[in-house]
């Protein structure tokens, strides 16, 4: 078993959206029904020291597994597809598999012959994250991103103290939408826009009232008198939930350290060196959502390989990942694209 530590730390606000949506007041209150709409950012319940030794469930943010291994599959398949590229090329439902492991993410129920297993194990790509129509276990196991934090350090484990922060790890971002129409409601727009004048009146007229209504929708929720008021003025600011509208979701502050945990079972070295490779690129994939946003930015702190560490501060520089990037190199010089296209073959196709 290999098992690989690596230490990643957000630049840019870092965000996993949980499930459903919440709702959140200018005020910060969350849960407030009268509140605007708010996303959540994932978190898991850990336990966590309270004083005097009693260990409470806290909640606290993570990335999950699953997006984990997708952003070190993508950080892979550009060293694989540009070894095809200008040579070969591979069919689409070929493509699908070595992106999602499964191109119609139907499986046979039919079991692999011991032939083929093994043939799929030691392939460098696609050994590593397994899948198929017959559903051909990987190599490679990876866990969820942490944050070192003193309410994850049961989870962690020790020795991460100097790497810790403690307080609140996430804060809400707000974002306004702002009617296009009404920012750029001149002459030139009246020119180019069907109808003209009357079509740009008709249009701030139908936001005006959309807007009064966002108002009275809001006031009926418990607000009267001035904070009335202030609702409807608010909600008129706004556009209520229309194009001109707030909204928020919730995210981790940047500066945070988390830790990342990778196993694989009897790997080929090249195999080894494909998965450092990838870890290698990972500042260059954005984890997690708000690509738009340029969220999810990450940068290596470091990285060991059993224990030992051979990252260098700014590459996997080390003499102890030699080997392994050397039979990498000799591993991608073979692949062909028969490979992608018997891996996604249905055993019915033979037939």
């Amino acid at each position: 078993m290999k098992k690989i530590t690596v230490i990643l730390r957000n630049k840019t606000p870092l965000h996993s959206s949980a499930p459903g949506v919440s709702k959140i007041t200018l005020d910060g209150r969350i849960g407030d029904a009268n509140g605007f709409p708010l996303i959540r950012t994932r978190t898991m319940p850990l336990p966590a020291p309270r004083g005097e030794g009693v260990m409470t469930m806290v909640p606290v943010p993570l990335i999950p597994n699953n997006t984990m291994r997708n952003a070190l599959r993508r950080a892979m398949l550009d060293s694989v597809f540009n070894q095809l590229r200008g040579r070969a090329s591979i069919s689409v439902g070929a493509y699908a598999g070595a992106n999602s492991g499964n191109a119609s993410g139907n499986p046979e129920g039919v079991p692999a012959t011991f032939d083929e297993t093994m043939a799929i194990r030691n392939h460098v790509f696609l050994g590593l994250f397994g899948g198929g129509p017959r559903m051909i276990e990987g190599r490679l196991k990876v866990d969820a991103l942490y944050p070192i934090h003193p309410d994850a350090l049961r989870t962690i484990g020790d020795g991460y103290e100097e790497r810790m922060i403690s307080g609140k790890l996430t804060d809400v971002v707000w974002q306004r939408r702002v009617d296009p129409i009404s920012q750029a409601a001149d002459e030139s727009v009246a020119e180019l826009i069907t109808g003209g004048a009357e079509s740009l009146t008709a249009w701030a007229v139908n936001s005006l009232e959309q807007s009064r209504r966002a108002a009275d929708k809001r006031n009926k929720g418990g607000k009267k008198g001035a904070k009335a008021e202030e609702g409807a003025e608010e909600a008129e600011e706004d556009g209520g939930r229309g194009l001109k509208a707030f909204n928020a979701h919730e995210v981790v502050v940047p500066g945070i350290d988390w830790l990342w945990r990778i196993k694989m079972e009897n790997p080929t070295k090249a195999q080894v060196g494909l998965v450092l490779q990838g870890i290698n690129r990972i500042g260059d994939v954005q984890i997690g959502g708000g690509h738009a946003k340029s969220y999810g930015e990450v940068e290596i702190q470091d990285v060991l390989l059993d224990g030992e560490s051979i990252w260098d501060g700014s590459s996997l520089a080390s003499e102890s990942a030699e080997d392994y990037f050397d039979a990498l190199a000799e591993a991608l010089d073979g692949l062909k694209a028969a490979d992608f296209e018997n891996f996604v073959q249905s055993s019915k196709d033979g037939e």
